[in-house]
């Protein structure tokens, strides 16, 4: 291809130059914009599913993409270059590599228009892969559904209603405490939200039983096994714990577990003081991939440890700065000591053993 000129149309001997080449390239650019607009409006929708199914924000993307559209706007130098040829006529304006761009792309935008208007197509995408472990339960509606059938009745029912399936989940605080969402009304006493879970298909349990006062069906259970009396539920409730939680309805539960097995001992979470968090509270990072910060703090007079910046995981002293979580007795929390002052954590958990470094 001739280098762009801003000579005239026709040299001597009748032949194109110039500006009747830039002609022909803008006229061969413009043809075929409306297959590249087509093959752009493709990847564009591709990127909306992606978006979406990811969990991501597409109003957000489609901000982007306006954003794009704006850096690839071309300049008024662009749009209008000096008529240098002397003709006093009107002249097709060479078409710019950047209109070229800029226009392309607002041919695209129209093209998927229809999909960032479309609620109902949108909410359709997000309520079928709401992330991309698809067709699994997305793991933030679930940990929500736990969360909020501790005491939010009307969550619970938006949250089940729209997504049946959810009455049976169940969350990992950590180190293998399992709740699930009834679990979390059962300890709590929540009545009215287990009902609803185990109306919803929710599995019930021996400590939904004992909650919602099901004397004969804990009489069944400990019929059968005797030991049961010892199985904690979640973070290490007690089975009448969650007799206790249930109040004046599940008071025959009650007597009878006390008549059968006596005032039974509970297990007790570690009661911090000022020394004790002195001595653990704080951070420590365990280098994973990516890095995990395991927090140890005190809230309420309590040990709590936990990933993040809220732990909430009850401990219980197994030996001097060693602990277990009440919800996982088999693992075992030790602190290394230097000073009166930890500077180490290392869990095990089974096979897994991993020290972290205090960092703060």
């Amino acid at each position: 291809m001739q280098s762009l000129s801003a000579t005239p149309c026709l040299d001597q001997s009748g032949e194109r130059t110039g500006e009747a080449e830039e002609a022909m390239e803008a006229e061969s650019l413009a043809s075929q914009l409306f297959l590249i607009s087509r093959a752009w409006c493709r990847c564009a929708r591709r990127a909306i599913l992606t978006v979406t199914c990811g969990g991501g924000d597409l109003s957000a993307f489609a901000t982007f993409c306006v954003f794009a559209l704006s850096v690839l706007a071309p300049s008024e130098g662009e749009m209008r270059r000096p008529n240098v040829t002397g003709h006093d006529v009107t002249q097709a304006e060479p078409l710019a590599r950047r209109t070229f761009l800029h226009a392309s792309g607002l041919v695209a935008l129209a093209g998927f228009a229809p999909c960032l208007s479309d609620d109902r197509a949108i909410s359709s995408v997000r309520a079928r892969a709401a992330s991309m472990r698809f067709p699994a339960n997305d793991s933030e509606r679930v940990n929500e559904i736990v969360s909020v059938s501790h005491s939010n009745m009307e969550r619970v029912r938006e949250l089940v209603t729209e997504q049946p399936a959810l009455a049976k989940a169940s969350w990992d605080w950590g180190f293998g405490d399992w709740e699930s969402a009834l679990g979390a009304a059962s300890h709590t006493g929540r009545r009215e939200i287990a009902e609803f879970l185990i109306a919803h298909g929710a599995r019930p349990t021996i400590f939904s039983a004992a909650m919602l006062g099901q004397v004969d069906i804990v009489r069944t259970f400990m019929a059968a096994d005797p030991q049961l009396i010892h199985l904690d539920g979640p973070h290490g409730i007690s089975l009448i714990r969650h007799a206790r939680a249930g109040g004046p309805e599940a008071e025959q539960v009650v007597d009878y577990l006390t008549e059968r097995f006596g005032e039974l001992e509970e297990p007790a979470a570690y009661a911090a003081d000022g020394a004790a968090e002195a001595r653990y509270a704080g951070q420590y990072r365990f280098d994973l991939d990516p890095p995990v910060i395991i927090t140890v703090a005190v809230r309420r007079e309590l040990l709590l440890v936990g990933a993040g910046k809220t732990p909430n995981s009850r401990v219980l002293e197994v030996e001097p700065d060693v602990f277990h979580p009440t919800g996982a007795p088999a693992v075992r929390l030790g602190f290394q000591i230097t000073n009166g002052r930890a500077n180490a954590l290392t869990i095990h958990d089974g096979g897994t053993v991993l020290t972290g470094v205090r960092i703060s």
